[in-house]
Formats: C-alpha cells, sequence, structure tokens
C-alpha cells in the first residue's frame, strides 16, 4: 500500500523470485515508473496495479490471501488496518512503517486494532543510514479468520 516508486515491492521481487508482489499505488507517473521497471528486469513474480487501496476492485488480490501486506508513507494507521484487513489471511502481518510518529498512532489505534481482530502488535525502531533518522516499523498480525471486513474505511 503506498508503494509509490517501487519500495518496497521491487526490491522484494528481485530478492525473491518465488514470491508473488502486489505493489499498489494511486499515482500513474509512480506506476508508469513500476511498470518499466518490470518490463526492463522481466519481473514475472511483480503485479502493478493503479488504484487506492480503499477502491481495490477483487482481482487486483484474492481477499483473504495474502500472507503480508507493506504499508509505506501511506496513511496513519488505523486506515491502514481497514484498507488490509479484508486481503490478509488469518495469521497473514500488516507492516507498517512510520517515521518517529508511530509508537503515538498505536497508542491510538488500540481499539481498533483489537476490535478488527489484529494481535500481536510490536514497534521495532531503526535509523536511516546517513541522516539518522529514526523510523519505526509497526507490525500486527490477523488473528479472526473470519472477519474479512470491506476497505472501506
Amino acid at each position: 500500500m503506498g508503494s509509490g516508486g517501487g519500495l518496497p515491492g521491487i526490491p522484494l521481487a528481485i530478492a525473491l523470485p518465488t514470491l508473488q508482489v502486489v505493489s499498489i499505488d494511486s499515482v500513474g507517473k509512480k506506476i508508469n515508473f513500476q511498470k518499466h521497471i518490470k518490463r526492463l528486469l522481466q519481473l514475472d513474480n511483480l503485479t502493478v496495479v493503479q488504484s487506492r487501496m480503499e477502491d481495490l476492485e477483487l482481482g487486483a488480490l484474492d481477499r483473504g490471501k495474502c500472507d503480508l501486506i507493506v504499508s509505506r508513507a501511506f496513511s496513519s494507521l488505523e486506515t491502514s488496518l481497514y484498507c488490509a484487513l479484508p486481503w490478509l489471511k488469518s495469521g497473514g502481518r500488516l507492516l507498517v512503517m512510520k517515521g518517529p510518529e508511530g509508537r503515538n498512532e498505536l497508542k491510538t489505534a488500540e481499539a481498533t486494532i483489537g476490535s478488527l481482530g489484529f494481535t500481536d502488535p510490536t514497534i521495532l525502531t531503526y535509523h536511516l543510514p546517513f541522516s539518522q533518522a529514526e523510523r519505526q516499523l509497526i507490525v500486527l498480525r490477523k488473528q479472526n479468520p473470519d472477519f474479512i471486513g470491506d476497505n472501506k474505511s
């Protein structure tokens, strides 16, 4: 979600050729760049989709089948939860890349996390090379197999 110029989708598709990667962004220029790289590097395991996650139609992804969804520079944690929910399988993980505000967003979203069937919230803090700017990775697991929901927040 919010793949921009192809991060982390393109590197994942290169590094793990048996992994099926779907990269989604709403901006046409970014999607066109990703499609160009896909053709250039012959990344048959990469699917590039231009859509807002909230508007994503069936066929781009299979509901309840994704093992992992990565949200990068996308939206609030709560919006990421709602948008990822219908696509994640039970036991699937949501990784939300955040700046230094990640811990506060996690605290704000505690009730939503539980009500949507997400568990095991974890925050991993790291620093970017060169700038040393702090970033946080929020990891959650979808536990409730019966709760598919929709992606309208």
